[in-house]
């Protein structure tokens, strides 16, 4: 329910919003970072898929692919960067009025920054995996850190379904 038939606030970035995204680019500069440190040491040889959580079955490919991560990492936080200016594409759990835009707009920015945020790691977590996995430094059980932030990406998605149904909802009251 995105129909917007009126100019939506201006709305500036909360604290959550701007720290968000700076550890978004924290993130991913020690991933770039990594990757400058790590390629020379890298096989010709690096996995490129994994099609099992537990550390097994990868498919491998060139070394150069190995740049795919850090790429795709970088792109999908500029995307998400940029959509957040893009109020009139948001879609919102509850009807936008007047009343409740400006905290909705809010609470869907906040989202797509921590959504970011989660991406980023998560992009970070599979590149370390297929580096250690590269170099024979295979880490035990380090398929929970990308299970986990998978979890985590679902959990926050339901947590802000609710909380904008709820406070849309609340100002729409006043």
């Amino acid at each position: 329910m995105n129909d917007i038939e009126f100019n939506p606030p201006k709305v500036k970035a909360s604290i959550l919003e701007r720290n968000l995204y700076f550890g978004c680019f924290i993130l991913l500069v020690i991933q770039w970072g990594f990757f400058i440190y790590l390629v020379p040491s890298l096989p010709q040889e690096v996995p490129i898929h994994s099609s099992s959580l537990s550390g097994g079955n990868y498919s491998y490919g060139p070394k150069w692919t190995i740049i795919i991560l850090p790429i795709l990492a970088t792109v999908m936080a500029g995307a998400m960067f940029g959509v957040r200016f893009a109020v009139r594409m948001m879609n919102f759990p509850v009807q936008v009025t007047e009343a409740n835009a400006a905290v909705l707009i809010q609470l869907c920015r906040d989202f797509i920054a921590q959504m970011n945020l989660t991406i980023v790691s998560l992009f970070f977590a599979i590149f370390i995996d297929f580096s250690l996995v590269a170099t024979d430094r295979v880490i035990e059980g380090f398929w929970v850190v990308p299970g986990g932030i998978l979890v985590w990406l679902f959990g926050v998605m339901i947590y802000y379904i609710i909380v904008m149904r709820k406070r849309g909802k609340e100002q729409m009251e006043k």
